[in-house]
């Protein structure tokens, strides 16, 4: 792996992939206004230390979700199930799941730069959003933030059948483009989502490592990035 650098370069890439959430937009500030918003709506006060329990919990359906170990439509409902029996609260969730949706489809908050780097791919390349989710919530964010308007298509795995990081969801996303993997590159903040599909996809990696976390030896990227403004140096 090659962090930022003047010699990194993708001066053969003509179509860009990219993950929205944590990439584009700030998921921790959406998600945590919609979590305290669904709990004032069913009635039920939560906490910050009960918070970060909901985030772990939650992160850990979705790790199970990318390795193939629960369904989608399984995991929304786990993870308040789990939360729920934890702290003993007499709530509905599927009540909760429902809400939190609701809520969550109305947050949207650009990371630093991620606006105007954007616009930027869009006027070079072919630009394609990536994203695993729920596919009503997904296609609000992306709509309400104006997103949509830089994006040649947007392949959310509810609706596609299959998420990142398996080789069936990028299968569709090329053959449904008709993009050549070999001037194709995705861009993403998972190492375990967006890395390492992109490598079981064939094509290169960008991993977009705001939050300066460790390496893996297991999935390793053609490059890492910080920010927004290291985008203008490679892309």
């Amino acid at each position: 792996m090659e962090k930022i650098n003047e010699q990194v370069k993708f001066s053969d890439v003509d179509t860009v992939l990219i993950d929205v959430d944590d990439t584009i937009m700030d998921f921790e500030r959406g998600q945590k206004k919609a979590i305290f918003s669904a709990f004032g709506k069913i009635g039920c006060a939560c906490t910050e230390e009960q918070y970060k329990d909901y985030d772990a919990i939650n992160k850990k359906y979705w790790k199970m979700f990318e390795r193939g170990e629960i369904e989608k439509n399984r995991l929304i409902f786990a993870r308040f199930e789990e939360f729920f029996d934890k702290y003993g609260i007499e709530g509905d969730p599927v009540e909760m799941e429902y809400a939190y949706q609701a809520y969550l489809g109305e947050q949207y908050f650009y990371l630093d730069g991620a606006e105007e780097g954007v616009k930027y791919l869009k006027g070079k390349y072919r630009l394609y959003i990536v994203t695993n989710g729920i596919k009503h919530t997904q296609e609000n964010r992306i709509e309400k933030s104006g997103l949509i308007r830089y994006a040649d298509g947007v392949f959310i795995s509810e609706a596609v059948g299959a998420g990142k990081p398996s080789k069936e969801y990028f299968d569709y996303v090329f053959d449904f483009t008709g993009a050549d993997r070999k001037s194709s590159v995705i861009m993403g903040d998972s190492l375990t989502s967006d890395i390492k599909g992109g490598i079981n996809a064939g094509i290169r990696t960008i991993w977009f490592n705001s939050k300066g976390l460790p390496p893996s030896d297991d999935i390793v990227p053609t490059c890492e990035i910080h920010g927004w403004d290291e985008v203008y140096k490679i892309l």
